[in-house]
């Protein structure tokens, strides 16, 4: 089911370590209607979004934002019933960034689906 403009869920809010395929390390900190990216070299980006989506199945959650400038995400947990890795990634499916609570995160460890 679709939730039109509503704050980001408190499954994701928070703050992350995250890398993308290159291996390049970033920060990244969502609270309930921004969220802000910090790249190792210290450069930091912010975003307004809003989630406009949510489906969970197996156990698996996969969240949908969509960014003030209309660019759509997911910000997914592939592993069932484990919310502090997961994978962010373009509406397409294609993953740009893998997360973790407490740790970079291997793309190898959540793309093996």
């Amino acid at each position: 089911f679709t939730l039109a403009g509503c704050s980001g869920s408190d499954v994701y809010r928070g703050d992350w370590k995250a890398m993308d395929r290159s291996g390049n390390k970033s920060d990244i900190s969502f609270d309930a209607k921004n969220f802000t990216m910090k790249s190792t070299e210290g450069t930091t980006e912010n975003y307004g979004y809003s989630q406009i989506g949510i489906e969970i199945q197996n156990s698996i959650r996969r969240y949908k934002i969509k960014l003030q400038d209309g660019r759509v995400f997911a910000v997914s947990f592939p592993l069932p019933n484990n919310t502090s890795k997961g994978i962010i990634s373009l509406e397409t499916g294609e993953a740009l960034y893998t997360i973790g609570r407490d740790e970079y995160v291997e793309f190898s460890e959540l793309l093996t689906f």
